[in-house]
């Protein structure tokens, strides 16, 4: 059984008088502000969007990027697909590069058909197709020289770096942002 006390439902009970303890910020004015809105860093970040989660593939070959990285990727190709030539000892293996780099070219060309037409491409084309003829021989013979086997290896350099140049040239001039 349980007692309650005398005054228990009839009057409310007394209310004791004890001195009142200071809450924090009482009694020293030390400027508590509210925590502000932003993100947590130790969250998990936002889920990317559908134009970062596509493969890295489809993102380094887009024709946003221009044709540089698909010209210069095919060219690889065809040089690699010529290595089993030069095994068998057919001088043809050198040429793999001639196939690639226009292969770059035309694909660059078709993949950027439904981008606008940008009207500093063309001079941006010519200057990079010269750089890729001058540059690339001249790097060659200034790294092995004129002597012996130099010439012949600055001679393949003027031949791939002409490989790469027919493929800026055939790439055409749309872009998907004019450069400025």
């Amino acid at each position: 059984m349980v007692r309650l006390p005398a005054h228990a439902g009839t009057e409310p009970a007394p209310i004791e008088t004890q001195p009142r303890l200071p809450r924090c910020g009482e009694c020293y004015s030390i400027g508590i502000t509210a925590i502000d809105s932003q993100q947590n860093p130790y969250e998990p970040p936002d889920p990317v969007s559908d134009a970062d989660a596509r493969p890295m593939s489809s993102r380094l070959f887009a024709p946003k990027r221009g044709p540089a990285i698909v010209i210069v990727s095919s060219a690889l190709l065809g040089a690699l697909a010529g290595i089993p030539l030069l095994m068998l000892g057919q001088l043809a293996g050198f040429f793999g590069v001639f196939p690639g780099a226009l292969f770059g070219g035309f694909a660059y060309l078709f993949a950027s058909s439904s981008l606008p037409i940008d009207p500093t491409a063309r001079a941006r084309r010519y200057k990079y197709s010269a750089i890729a003829c001058g540059a690339l021989p001249a790097l060659s013979a200034l790294g092995t020289g004129m002597r012996g086997q130099g010439f012949h290896m600055t001679i393949g350099a003027a031949l791939i770096g002409f490989a790469i140049a027919l493929g800026i040239l055939i790439s055409g001039d749309r872009r998907a942002a004019p450069m400025r």
